[in-house]
This record gives C-alpha cells, sequence and structure tokens, in this order.
C-alpha cells in the first residue's frame, strides 16, 4: 500500500498529465471550432454567444394598488409623480385625501398611525 506522500507525488504527476492532455485536446477543439465558424460564416450571435451578458429573469411584477382617483377616473397608486391632473386639483384648492380610494383609505389610515407612533418616541 502507498504512503500518503506517495500518493501526493502521484496526484500531482496525474495533474501535470490530466492539463497537457486538456491543452492538447482544447487546442484541437479550438481549430474545429474556427473551421466550422468560418467555413459557415457565423458570428458569435449565430452561435449564441454574447458579449453582453443577460440579466436574469426576474420574478414578475405584481400590480401596484390604486391609492387615490379622480371624479373623472385618473388613477394613482401614490408612487412616482404626480399625475398632471391630480396636481391640478389639489393646485385648485382640494385635498389630496379627497380622491383615495378605498383600499387607499385603508393605507392613509396606516400611515397616520406610524407616523404619529414616530412623533410620540
Amino acid at each position: 500500500m502507498a504512503t500518503y506522500h506517495e500518493l501526493l507525488v502521484e496526484r500531482e504527476e496525474l495533474d501535470k498529465r490530466i492539463e497537457e492532455a486538456r491543452k492538447a485536446e482544447l487546442s484541437d477543439a479550438i481549430q474545429q471550432v474556427t473551421a466550422i465558424i468560418k467555413k459557415y460564416g457565423l458570428t458569435a450571435a449565430e452561435c449564441g454567444f454574447s458579449t453582453v451578458e443577460q440579466p436574469e429573469a426576474s420574478k414578475p411584477t405584481k400590480p401596484v394598488a390604486v391609492y387615490y382617483r379622480t371624479p373623472e377616473g385618473i388613477e394613482w397608486s401614490g408612487r412616482g409623480r404626480t399625475p398632471v391632473a391630480i396636481q391640478k386639483l389639489v393646485d385648485a384648492g382640494h385635498k389630496l385625501e379627497d380622491f383615495l380610494t378605498e383600499e387607499g383609505k385603508v393605507w392613509f389610515a396606516k400611515k397616520q398611525e406610524m407616523e404619529a407612533k414616530k412623533a410620540n418616541k
């Protein structure tokens, strides 16, 4: 039975032989692929290669709830920039809270509650 040290030496020699065989086969493979690409005039994109990494598919987003709705039916989730129609109504003297939907009223009440808790700390 071989000793630990002898086995390590054998492994080192085997690793060298493996790397030499890989380099030889890799060189042949590259030559074959290059010949096929030239023969058919293929591009990297046609071969499925891309220079730009494709982002992983993200999870589908679920629709955002509508928290504000005007009498004209303009809807807004409360995220992002305020729609022009809603901003005009606010500028004309209406309160944004006047346009809350039922779901928006629940959200707004929770928001008020959280702000009150922060103020009491």
